[in-house]
């Protein structure tokens, strides 16, 4: 069974592979759902299913840190000479609060070094 998902602009397709008896219960539940003008209670809980799945599935898999988050981190932990933790590698979060904490030193140092370089006379 494939699934075609429409999202604003994006238009996704997803297989889902259902054992029969289970791809039919599906189509017949969605299908109350559209073709109803007063909603199926089953059809809406199922919908309501899905979507708590979906959201407690995305919400309990954490986002790793992006490369460019963790290049920056290492740059703060060396100017800052700071032990970088390891939930700071791992999850966006942890990298997020460790960003907003120690960005503000790090540029602050790291203007005053270049003022520092630009007072030599020449």
């Amino acid at each position: 069974m494939s699934f075609r998902l429409v999202y604003g602009d994006h238009e996704l397709s997803v297989d889902l592979p259902f054992e029969p008896h289970v791809e039919d219960r599906v189509l017949a539940l969605l299908s109350k759902r559209a073709d109803s003008a007063v909603p199926d209670r089953a059809a809406v809980e199922f919908v309501q299913g899905l979507v708590t799945i979906v959201t407690d599935m995305i919400e309990r898999s954490p986002l790793p840190p992006s490369e460019k988050q963790i290049q920056y981190a290492l740059q703060i932990a060396r100017t800052l000479n700071l032990e970088l933790p390891a939930e700071v590698l791992q999850f966006r979060e942890a990298m997020a609060a460790f960003l907003d904490e120690h960005s503000p030193e790090y540029r602050r140092r790291r203007a005053a070094e270049r003022g520092a370089l630009g007072s030599y006379p020449r």
